[in-house]
């Protein structure tokens, strides 16, 4: 979660399965998972090895992030399709037994996680739209801080 002092421009909000499923990951790839959601969180630019947007009706608006480590390859699942907010989804090492194609039980897992935090982002909206707020007064003050210097 996003701390008061942040000056992102999102805040990262994880589901409690995928904050679990984060930490379990080695550390290595939890440090490269960080780097590339504060891209993400800051509307920075990811390599295309690391970031797919999912397609097909169901998984729209859900993109998973990427790391190869010691011949495995982990994912993070999110949506950041909120101003505010990139919810996380999922984490952890998704081996596919068809040809690269998402297993269909992980699928239902995406999109059911995907209508939760859809409907606890339209609940705490406003709660959402204030922490942004002053993560912009937080990123004026150090704009204007490092513009005396």
């Amino acid at each position: 979660m996003t701390s008061d002092d942040a000056i992102d421009i999102k805040e990262v909000v994880f589901l409690k399965a995928a904050e679990r499923a984060f930490h379990a990951v080695p550390e290595e790839v939890k440090d490269t998972f960080d780097l590339l959601l504060t891209a993400i969180q800051n509307n920075t630019a990811v390599p295309r090895n690391r970031r797919e947007d999912l397609v097909g009706g169901t998984l729209g608006g859900i993109s998973e992030l990427k790391v190869d480590f010691d011949s495995d390859t982990y994912r993070t699942y999110f949506v950041a399709e909120f101003a505010e907010v990139v919810f996380v989804l999922d984490a952890g090492i998704k081996k596919s037994k068809t040809q690269g194609k998402i297993p269909q039980e992980q699928v239902d897992v995406l999109v059911e996680r995907k209508k939760q935090v859809a409907a606890y982002y339209k609940t705490n909206k406003e709660r959402f739209e204030r922490r942004y707020q002053t993560r912009q007064k937080n990123r004026a003050r150090r704009a204007a801080s490092e513009a005396g210097k």
